[in-house]
């Protein structure tokens, strides 16, 4: 089953007249988010934001095909930046949503399982003009993980954890009721804001716990338990103002080979190094040594910067720059530079190849 499948009854339908078969869903489900951006109001994209292709579909004649969603508060709390972005709340769906659509698969014992559309953000297809795509991934165009990655880890990991949405630096909205939501695989969590309590939740059937929280600024946490015993944590923290650049890199060592490359996350920080979540800074890169910069990508669909240039402007606090090892052994520095940011440097060790004869310059 391809899309058609994600609608309410087609698979039941199907099941009844060819019961031995098993069904596969080879396009299922197809849900939007962009990374840091967060809506409290379902949105389905034949009515909110419609594809070319859904010209002349009415809603009427639509929400029928869908799992409605309902909406986290009654009133939109979040300003949308650009009709191009959408919620990473599990709460922007084409027909149904990642944990409606978990529960349909364990509920069916026909149903093996689905391939989403899609695991990456890729280049094309736009559903809106002028973008660069749709948001149906849940790794952005850089590789940074949305909020349903971790939504998938807490319904299909065994290793613990936890995790903490939306982010919690919301400038000029203290007193507001936010909607936090915890995905755990544990039995149950405990949120803390600032040290007190907000109660205990344990997970049923809905896949995620929410707290509807008057927004105060400093540390919400979560801990995950199960049989009473702590076995996941995490944290944030309310940002301050940009003021650094921190470098976090998927290697400290390559081989100079001409085909290794690294991976620089770049994090726009405040003074204590907490991410600054729309944070849009202007990076500038440099390298010494034998390395050469091949790319840079900030995940935005609606920035059609250069990625083969040596700059990009960070987009909810991060950017990418990719950085290929040449044939030539030594430390490639890296330098990141931003007006009125502290700036940052990072060397990465380019090794000889056994066996390779190089040309040592004076």
């Amino acid at each position: 089953m391809n899309g058609e499948g994600e609608m309410p009854g087609v698979l039941e339908a199907f099941h009844k007249q060819h019961p031995n078969k098993p069904i596969l869903g080879t396009e299922i489900t197809h849900t939007l988010q962009t990374r840091g951006v967060y809506a409290t109001k379902t949105a389905y994209r034949t009515r909110d934001f419609p594809a070319p292709w859904e010209e002349g579909v009415t809603w009427a004649s639509f929400q029928n095909k869908i799992f409605p969603i309902p909406d986290l508060t009654e009133k939109e709390l979040f300003e949308s930046r650009s009709k191009f972005y959408q919620s990473s709340y599990d709460n922007a769906i084409v027909r149904i949503g990642v944990r409606d659509q978990h529960k349909r698969t364990e509920a069916l014992p026909y149903f093996i399982g689905t391939f989403r559309w899609t695991g990456f953000d890729y280049l094309g297809e736009a559903t809106i003009q002028p973008a660069r795509t749709a948001n149906f991934g849940i790794l952005d165009l850089c590789g940074f993980p949305k909020d349903h990655y971790y939504l998938y880890q807490s319904l299909w990991s065994n290793k613990p954890m936890i995790h903490i949405l939306p982010h919690w630096t919301h400038t000029g909205k203290n007193g507001v009721i936010i909607p936090v939501v915890v995905y755990t695989n544990a039995e149950a969590a405990e949120l803390f804001l600032n040290g007190r309590s907000l109660g205990k939740k344990v997970m049923g059937s809905d896949k995620q716990l929410v707290w509807l929280v008057p927004y105060q600024p400093g540390k919400l946490e979560a801990i995950a338990t199960t049989n009473n015993k702590t076995v996941a944590t995490t944290l944030m923290n309310t940002a301050d103002k940009p003021a650094a650049i921190e470098l976090l890199t998927d290697k400290k060592q390559v081989s100079a080979n001409y085909k290794d490359v690294i991976h620089v996350e770049v994090n726009i920080t405040d003074t204590q190094g907490t991410l600054v979540p729309e944070a849009d800074n202007l990076v500038q890169f440099s390298i010494e040594g034998p390395g050469k910069i091949i790319g840079v990508e900030n995940g935005d669909i609606t920035d059609f910067s250069p990625m083969k240039a040596s700059q990009r402007k960070a987009f909810n606090g991060k950017c990418l720059v990719m950085i290929q090892a040449t044939n030539q052994p030594g430390k490639i520095r890296l330098k990141a530079v931003s007006d009125q940011l502290v700036p940052k440097e990072m060397e990465i060790i380019s090794a000889p190849v056994k066996g390779q004869a190089y040309l040592h310059k004076k």
